[in-house]
């Protein structure tokens, strides 16, 4: 027995059609699946009653980004006291060829970010900005 991979990535949403003007309209990645899903078994799965999901499944070019509305229950907000350095999932890091222009665009859009796009010391360049849940992602450029 082993691990053979990593099928997705998954980022809790409160609304997935403002999601996926996000993710998919404003960041370019790829739709590749809409559904919804509501029964006994994905109630024991994921350890709620009555659980009703909609999810979105977006292609990045190298994995899947899994974007999921529990319409029943409602998900609480990310906490504004949430700090980087708290235990947990703190950042999904995208591989960009032009950090710079994106960071431009992405600003344009009225996207709120940390800083400009940094360079570190081995010349891979970075920024962290926030989706429209206040999900930390990282823009992320190889030298």
């Amino acid at each position: 027995m082993k691990i053979t991979g990593v099928h997705h990535s998954t980022i809790g949403v409160s609304d997935l059609e403002c999601s996926l003007a996000f993710y998919r309209d404003l960041l370019g990645l790829r739709e590749v699946r809409v559904w919804e899903e509501a029964d006994a078994q994905l109630d024991l799965i994921v350890g709620l009653e009555d659980a009703r999901l909609r999810i979105a499944h977006l292609d990045t070019g190298a994995g899947v980004v899994e974007l999921i509305e529990y319409a029943h229950p409602k998900g609480r907000p990310i906490s504004p006291e949430f700090r980087q350095c708290d235990i947990g999932p703190t950042h999904l890091a995208f591989l960009v060829e032009d950090i710079e222009a994106l960071h431009d665009k992405l600003r344009g859009a009225g996207v709120r970010f940390s800083s400009p796009p940094q360079e570190r010391p081995n010349g891979w360049k970075a920024t962290y900005f926030f989706d429209p849940d206040g999900t930390t992602l990282e823009l992320l450029q190889e030298p």
